[in-house]
């Protein structure tokens, strides 16, 4: 689900407006609503959040080491393409 559609389903699903900054200096995001409308639409915001940096921290993790076991490889073939060794 892209970031569009996830805000808009919290401003419906929990009666809130949601204000992301376009802005990339600045990290505060604002929710408007009743009390419970925004403690539940933060929370899940919040949880939504992680989930991101999460699968973020596991592709890049994933790239560094597919980058490694290429590095390896080809450390391999030149090793083994040495005729002096």
């Amino acid at each position: 689900m892209c970031r569009c559609c996830a805000v808009n389903r919290l401003k419906t699903d929990h009666s809130v407006e949601i204000h992301i900054p376009s802005d990339s200096d600045t990290t505060a995001v604002r929710i408007e609503g009743s009390r419970e409308g925004v403690a539940s639409a933060k929370a899940e915001l919040l949880d939504l959040v992680d989930k991101m940096v999460s699968a973020i921290a596991v592709a890049a993790n994933m790239k560094i080491a597919s980058s490694r076991k290429r590095s390896r490889n080809i450390g391999d073939e030149l090793m083994s393409s040495c005729s002096h060794m």
